[in-house]
């Protein structure tokens, strides 16, 4: 695999699209309804979304390819949490399920880190579902902890919870 992790622009809007959609598929396919995983799994829509959010700058993207094949994605902001004021927030970190333990999701979140340093960020914070357990592994591997902040996450009453880390 010859991975490369670039910026991205509104030309990858669907591409990332692309790669959300099939990565929930893949994930929540045991934890979100199906009627609720199909709605929130639209192209057009989240196409729509995503070059509106890079338009406008709301938060940064990073797409990662496998050669030319899109197989990643990241986005990363400014934490939205009040209580969490200067923090940095990883949004989504989003694989394409073959490349599942390959790697692209440790580099995504290596750049997504690296792009909150580069905006004066030393904490950094995430959400996640309760019910992820691959997503929650990853993230405790990775150094993230609980913090005991639980939100509902808006989908089939399911909880989402807080993870952050302190960085060196």
């Amino acid at each position: 695999m010859k991975l490369l992790i670039r910026r991205a622009g509104t030309f990858d809007a669907r591409a990332i699209a692309e790669i959300m959609c099939s990565s929930w598929q893949s994930a929540y396919k045991d934890i979100i309804l199906p009627k609720e995983l199909a709605r929130h799994t639209d192209i057009e829509a989240r196409t729509a979304l995503f070059e509106r959010l890079i338009f406008t700058g709301t938060d940064n993207f990073l797409i990662a390819f496998d050669g030319d094949k899109p197989c990643g994605v990241c986005s990363f902001c400014l934490s939205r949490d009040p209580d969490m004021d200067g923090w940095g927030e990883i949004v989504a970190i989003y694989v394409i399920e073959d490349y599942w333990g390959k790697g692209v999701g440790r580099a995504l979140m290596d750049a997504g880190i690296s792009g909150l340093r580069e905006l004066g960020c030393s904490h950094i914070m995430l959400w996640t579902l309760k019910a992820n357990a691959r997503a929650r592994k990853f993230y405790k591997k990775y150094g993230f902890h609980v913090d005991g902040s639980e939100k509902d996450s808006g989908i089939c009453g399911l909880r989402e919870v807080r993870y952050r880390i302190v960085l060196n």
